[in-house]
């Protein structure tokens, strides 16, 4: 997933609403990320305005502050990190960052409240692996990973110090099981996804 913002952000193109449902895994393990409907090409020295009025643009429970507040100049790759690190959040704990029953809390929260660090649902989880997504939810947009790249080493190296530690094996929650997917013309259930990337 890193590896593909990297690219997308290189090429100046701001995904805005990457999420579990927009990161899907092929069975030969390639990842493929979906859904640039809301993707925004920056272009240098461009004038940044809001494309429609009041519209709201990517899914609440993943967006950083500064989208949720549709400062739209102010949404960049890093606020594509912010997603990421929630999307990690939410593929190992089973919740969302931020509780909520209703769409507008979700969105009231992801504006005004930072996110608690992941250690305070997963004790357990390897500290160098809690760290790097707790950065990259931080509130302050200054104090994510400056690219996916950097985010990219810091979650391989994380990964590395984990397992060269003896740590405490975890037990995550049951995830709840994923939407069946739409059957295929023969009948079978789709394992694939065509990507736009």
């Amino acid at each position: 997933l890193l590896e593909v913002l990297a690219k997308a952000h290189e090429a100046g193109v701001i995904h805005r609403d990457i999420k579990p449902d927009n990161v899907f895994l092929c069975d030969d393990g390639a990842v493929r990320v979906l859904d640039f409907g809301v993707a925004r090409l920056r272009e240098q020295g461009e004038s940044e305005q809001v494309t429609v009025t009041g519209a709201m643009m990517g899914t609440p429970a993943f967006m950083a502050p500064e989208q949720a507040l549709a400062r739209w100049n102010e949404v960049d790759g890093r606020s594509d990190l912010f997603s990421v690190g929630a999307t990690m959040w939410t593929l190992l704990t089973g919740r969302l960052v931020h509780a909520a029953s209703t769409v507008p809390e979700l969105l009231v929260a992801a504006a005004t409240r930072a996110a608690p660090g992941i250690n305070t649902v997963i004790p357990d989880l390897a500290p160098p692996i809690a760290e790097v997504i707790d950065r990259s939810l931080s509130f302050d947009k200054q104090a994510r990973f400056e690219s996916a790249g950097a985010m990219r080493e810091a979650l391989n190296r994380a990964w590395r110090a984990r397992r060269a530690s003896k740590t405490v094996r975890m037990e995550y929650p049951e995830l709840p099981a994923p939407p069946s997917a739409p059957p295929t013309a023969a009948g079978t259930r789709s394992r694939s996804r065509r990507s736009t990337v």
